[in-house]
């Protein structure tokens, strides 16, 4: 139900807080040079709208050319550990 909530309406995306709170963000374009697939996109196009000065992922497949860079504020890293003795 959360994942067909969160379907793009207007333009923007339909954000939930909470169990019951509701409304609806306007989100920036990226930059031109950056490229993310487009279920990805909204991430960093949040962390650019809230003003993050982080952005912490897991997803090394599709934002590891991202990571150390500085996007509108915001920098990307990997939220990974890395194994000892690597």
């Amino acid at each position: 139900m959360l994942k067909k909530a969160l379907n793009k309406r207007n333009n923007g995306r339909d954000c939930f807080i909470g169990n019951f709170t509701y409304f609806q963000i306007q989100l920036p374009p990226l930059p031109a040079n950056i490229t993310l697939v487009e279920k990805d996109a909204p991430i960093l196009q949040v962390a650019i709208e809230v003003q993050a000065t982080h952005l912490l992922t897991g997803d090394v497949k599709h934002f590891a050319h991202l990571f150390g860079v500085t996007i509108e504020g915001v920098l990307s890293a990997s939220s990974r550990v890395p194994e000892q003795g690597a």
